[in-house]
């Protein structure tokens, strides 16, 4: 009869194996999790930007609503790490009555050109937009 406690060689062997089996599922998925993490930060990160640019159209008014260049992104900071770039589509849908706002924000993102567009954003001489 057996007086002494633990486990032996191939138990500890087995038990080893399926720990590893385990965790060679788990681990790639993990990986996955944080390279999509980072995707969608950035994509967060573009949406705010589009927003804030938008309603800083919006508060400007009808007549300074006029195309713009491409130009590098101060705002936000974050997102000028990765080379970022917007820019801004204005279209006269009436001439002297309501214009389109279209904002595209680019930038380069695990090695591929990404970007984030609003959709038409409508601004009215009398001050509506949306």
């Amino acid at each position: 009869m057996r007086s002494q406690r633990g486990f032996t060689l191939i138990e500890v062997m087995l038990g080893m194996m399926v720990i590893l089996t385990a965790a060679s599922f788990i681990a790639p998925a993990f990986a996955r999790d944080l390279i999509l993490g980072r995707v969608m930060w950035e994509r967060r990160l573009a949406v705010k930007f589009i927003e804030t640019r938008l309603d800083q159209d919006c508060q400007s008014g009808f007549a300074s609503v006029a195309p713009q260049l491409q130009t590098a992104i101060v705002n936000p900071p974050e997102l000028a790490v990765v080379s970022g770039t917007w820019e801004r589509d204005v279209t006269d849908i009436v001439a002297g009555e309501l214009k389109s706002v279209v904002v595209t924000v680019r930038w380069k993102s695990q090695g591929h050109d990404t970007f984030e567009s609003s959709a038409p954003y409508y601004i009215s001489q009398v001050g509506v937009c949306g």
